[in-house]
């Protein structure tokens, strides 16, 4: 149900009819942009650079890569998916929607797994007569890693 001014709370409280609900508010955003991040079990973190999302109808239509940011907030939207893996002590790969605002980035979905489609470049393949393994890293680069990776 959507509240479009203050006069209208008392009647969607009353059709809720004492219903759980989530009230969420409206973010005046000029784009999003995602940041697919993984972490290891030791800590570490890698992140594509940020894609820039489009919607259409309410649904994820195309992910560009490099989102237009500029470097501080690209900057921010990687240090910010960091810093969530960390305090979720999150081992895995996990994705961050942002709302890009006149003022901030503003977290907007956590999509553990992933299920914000994967941007970036693909990795090379891994040599077959080597035991290394490619993971990502800022910016779409690709770092490698000895041995298998401890996530």
């Amino acid at each position: 149900m959507r509240i479009d001014a203050a006069g209208d709370a008392c009647a969607a409280l009353a059709a809720m009819a004492g219903r759980p609900a989530i009230l969420e508010g409206f973010v005046d955003f000029s784009r999003e942009v995602s940041v697919i991040a993984a972490r290891g079990l030791d800590g570490s973190v890698a992140c594509f650079d940020p894609g820039e999302n489009v919607h259409r109808e309410g649904i994820l239509r195309t992910t560009t890569v490099p989102a237009r940011l500029s470097a501080a907030q690209r900057a921010d939207a990687v240090l910010l998916a960091g810093k969530i893996l960390n305090r979720l002590d999150y081992v895995g790969i996990l994705g961050v929607e942002l709302f890009v605002t006149e003022t901030r980035l503003l977290v907007n979905e956590i999509a553990p797994g992933c299920t914000i489609p994967a941007i970036g470049p693909r990795p090379p393949a891994p040599s077959t007569s080597s035991s290394s393994t490619s993971v990502p890293w800022l910016a779409g680069r690709w770092a490698t890693a000895a041995a298998t990776p401890t996530w």
